[in-house]
């Protein structure tokens, strides 16, 4: 066996242990190889594997999405999913595609878990949404408008002086993050969020700020996307239009 048939297999065999036995019994020279592993080993390897990818990749930036999938996350290292992984997943492709693909096909999972998905795009705009465009860096566009779909969006341009994320919140995320296990209730109604980095402090990762907002907020964010002036602003929010106008800037939001 050549050192790229014996890298190649290596690396499928640490992503799926259960092909090992297809393989040997392709008979040949690989088949003779791979034939003196042993699966046992094999299996604890990988999964010891598996949850070190899973640490690393996204532990810190998914910790509640991974904690609430528990075994199913390491599922994701076998997942084809996983080939589209840009990096250490930097754009989420892996893990929001094949977290939402696995949620799609399992309704009693999806049924236990009615609120993943949400939790799922607070995380991705809190990690990877945000923080990239705010770096400048390559978003994949098919995985947010999948993640956001029907919860949120991203809004850049126009008169907006730095990115901004919209979400409606139905579940007490920050509690489901921490705990994934606690039996929770829906919110008694659905909570507009907005979201946007911070100023940028030289020797600090800048974090991404979460102002609870009512959907005026939100309402402004979206007419400054679009480019609209002082006065469209005021013609919209009538005596409410200084007090909006007066967070906008006071938190740099507002270009020009």
């Amino acid at each position: 066996m050549g050192l790229a048939d014996q890298m190649r297999h290596t690396e499928e065999l640490m992503r799926r242990p259960g092909q090992l036995g297809a393989l040997v019994s392709a008979g040949g020279d690989d088949g003779a190889v791979l034939a003196t592993i042993d699966a046992g080993r094999l299996a604890a390897v990988a999964a010891n594997h598996a949850r070190h990818v899973v640490d690393r990749w996204w532990g810190r930036r998914f910790s509640g999405t991974t904690r609430a999938l528990d075994a199913v996350a390491r599922e994701l290292v076998a997942s084809d999913r996983f080939c589209e992984a840009v990096g250490e997943d930097v754009t989420a492709a892996a893990i929001v595609h094949a977290t939402l693909d696995r949620l799609d096909a399992d309704e009693e999972l999806a049924a236990a878990r009615v609120w993943l998905p949400e939790l799922l795009a607070w995380e991705y705009l809190l990690a990877v949404g945000l923080p990239r465009r705010a770096a400048s860096e390559a978003i994949d566009e098919a995985v947010e408008a999948r993640v956001l779909e029907g919860r949120g969006s991203l809004l850049t341009g126009g008169r907006l002086a730095r990115p901004v994320g919209v979400l409606s919140i139905r579940w007490p995320l920050g509690d489901l993050q921490d705990d994934p296990a606690l039996e929770v209730e829906p919110l008694d109604e659905p909570e507009t969020r907005v979201f946007f980095m911070a100023e940028a402090v030289p020797g600090e990762v800048a974090p991404v700020l979460e102002v609870g907002a009512a959907d005026q907020l939100a309402d402004a964010v979206s007419l400054l996307a679009a480019g609209a002036s002082d006065a469209t602003l005021g013609e919209a929010f009538g005596e409410d239009a200084a007090e909006a106008a007066s967070f906008l800037r006071a938190h740099g939001l507002i270009a020009g």
